[in-house]
């Protein structure tokens, strides 16, 4: 590998230049076109790179003959070798939800509060970087009194309470 650096080492800065172009040009106004445009040259640049380095053994040799494998031998061949592809991506059945929704830790009004508050100072940070300052975004005591408001009208037009439609869905 080394050797395949040493002796490359004109392509591979190239290439490394092109990389250092493409991740530092300002991409903001592309259009859907020259962003596919972005990524197929960020994709070759990469995959040049890995190549050089790594090397590509094989010689052109048009008189090689590959023998063709057909799909029907490659499944027979790969079902033999029991390796059992795809169990573990089965859908889960009913009861697995059930089961997982009974033993379901769910976070304390603490924990959420804490996590909201950390989402909400990211978010914060993140609009004033990109320059939405004046973005309004609810704090979780608004939200709060939003969802009181909500149970409140829940209780007066249907006479309905929260716990009720907990105790519906069996979260309570």
């Amino acid at each position: 590998m080394l050797d395949n650096i040493w002796n490359e080492a004109p392509a591979l800065f190239s290439k490394a230049a092109d990389m250092y172009d493409l991740l530092n040009q300002d991409d903001e106004c592309f259009s859907d076109k020259e962003i596919i445009g972005e990524i197929e040259r960020g994709t070759e640049d990469i995959t040049s790179i890995i190549s050089t380095m790594w090397g590509f053994d094989l010689k052109w040799d048009q008189t090689r003959q590959i023998t063709h494998i057909k799909r029907k031998e490659f499944k027979k061949d790969l079902w033999a070798k029991n390796i059992g592809f795809g169990d573990d991506l089965g859908f889960p059945t009913v009861n697995d939800v059930v089961d997982y929704a009974a033993n379901m830790e769910i976070p304390s009004v603490y924990q959420m509060v804490t996590y909201y508050n950390q989402y909400y100072q990211s978010l914060q940070e993140g609009l004033n970087y990109i320059g939405l300052d004046d973005l309004y975004l609810p704090s979780i005591y608004e939200m709060m009194y939003s969802f009181q408001q909500f149970q409140a009208q829940l209780m007066h037009d249907w006479n309905i309470e929260v716990n009720d439609i907990f105790r519906f869905i069996g979260l309570n």
